[in-house]
């Protein structure tokens, strides 16, 4: 097979994975439903160290390399579940608000964030717009 062959191989198993990972999302709503009705954290640590270590088993000389992936969904599914119990409510706010206020002006050189004036990315330039790496 040719690289475009392959590429087609990797599209059609993509648009197999598709809807599985949408019916996954679903299912993840309605967790976050049940977990919001009994005061149950998003999180269950337990719960997803014994599915990475089964993917990691199932999958022979590639289980690190899927369970990566597994790793990868099930933060996704927590975000949605995050989302969909206005988890970080108060943090969206604040940075909604920061970021109204527009772009400020920063020396070169001062840094605004945490990086303990090292001149991390976010505190190169003349001038930089609020974000939530400053006001974190």
């Amino acid at each position: 097979m040719d690289l475009l062959e392959l590429r087609k191989e990797i599209d059609r198993i993509d648009d197999q994975l598709i809807p599985l990972l949408m019916a996954r999302m679903d299912v993840s709503e309605q967790v976050a439903k049940y977990k919001v009705e009994r005061g149950i954290p998003v999180l269950n640590e337990e719960r997803e160290r014994q599915i990475l270590d089964d993917v990691a088993g199932k999958c022979g000389d590639r289980g690190e390399t899927i369970k990566t992936v597994f790793a990868a969904t099930m933060d996704a599914s927590r975000a949605l579940q995050h989302k969909m119990m206005d988890g970080g409510a108060d943090l969206r706010k604040e940075i909604t608000a920061a970021l109204q206020d527009g772009p400020i002006a920063v020396a070169p050189g001062e840094c605004l964030c945490r990086c303990g004036g090292r001149l991390c990315v976010h505190c190169r330039g003349a001038a930089i717009s609020r974000c939530a790496h400053q006001i974190l």
